[in-house]
């Protein structure tokens, strides 16, 4: 076969890697400008952003010049966005473009996580596609939209990984990566940030790692998580008072005891979520794969 037709080599990391960015770039990019700034979440979320650059006041986000208590998610997104305004206008573009660049970022992590721990580059290649062919992540109100929700799963799959690592090799680098990677996440989704403790406990006692815990690297990367939502709640609420109580109307208590905003979805609604056309293309084998690993 004459050199043109030939297949095209991956030998190369780098070529690995561009290859993995070219196939990252159609859905995470293209066209990502077109649709206005979306009802609620996004379009909040970037007044936000502009009032920041506007009062130079990067410690309390406001809404029209008020504490802005209805959205009282912690600063991370919000901050990402006012930077990319300032560097690129206030257009849609520059609003979506962090979650976008969080949700490429994930799909390296995936990527680079799957090639080490399968021992192929072509499992973690398709590690990536999986997450780029899910509509429930590459659609609205996650990769391309100016939301906290691809930043906040950058931090939850890094640390996650993070923390299998430390339990595989049981290197302290790998608990404190999971302290910072869980620290941002806090700073970007608040409690939301902890919701996946409960499934890294539960993955420490089911591979029989336990006696991993008797070290102090994952008890300071706990600490650190803690003290980065501790610290920021606490000069958050000084800075103007009020916001814990609107943390505890609108994301803790309140969703826990009714329905907000005309919600009032069953009780198995988000699970029947993962079943309908947002994760239905990869669920049956993922629970093939659960069942298969157990």
């Amino acid at each position: 076969m004459s050199r043109a037709f030939s297949t095209p080599s991956f030998a190369h990391p780098l070529a690995r890697l561009l290859l993995v960015l070219a196939v990252a770039a159609l859905p995470l990019f293209w066209l990502l400008a077109v649709l206005p700034a979306q009802q609620w979440d996004e379009a909040r979320t970037g007044l936000n952003a502009l009032e920041i650059l506007r009062s130079n006041n990067w410690l309390v986000l406001t809404h029209e010049g008020e504490p802005d208590l209805w959205n009282s998610k912690l600063p991370l997104a919000p901050w990402l966005m006012a930077l990319s305004f300032r560097l690129l206008g206030p257009t849609e573009l520059a609003l979506r473009l962090p979650s976008a660049l969080a949700a490429l970022a994930t799909v390296l992590v995936v990527y680079f996580a799957g090639s080490r721990w399968l021992g192929s580059w072509r499992a973690g290649l398709l590690a990536g596609l999986i997450l780029l062919t899910t509509p429930g992540y590459v659609r609205l109100h996650v990769a391309r939209t100016g939301d906290f929700d691809a930043l906040l799963t950058l931090w939850t799959t890094l640390g996650t990984l993070r923390w299998l690592a430390y339990l595989a090799t049981g290197r302290a680098r790998h608990a404190w990566g999971t302290g910072v990677a869980f620290a941002l996440a806090v700073l970007t989704k608040g409690i939301a940030g902890l919701l996946f403790g409960p499934g890294i406990v539960v993955a420490t006692l089911l591979t029989g790692q336990a006696r991993r815990l008797r070290h102090l690297a994952p008890w300071g990367a706990l600490s650190l998580i803690l003290g980065t939502g501790l610290t920021w709640y606490t000069v958050r609420e000084l800075a103007a008072p009020g916001y814990l109580a609107g943390v505890w109307q609108y994301e803790v208590g309140g969703p826990a005891g009714e329905a907000l905003e005309g919600h009032g979805h069953p009780f198995l609604w988000y699970v029947s979520k993962l079943a309908d056309t947002r994760f239905s293309a990869w669920l049956s084998a993922a629970l093939a794969g659960v069942g298969l690993g157990w």
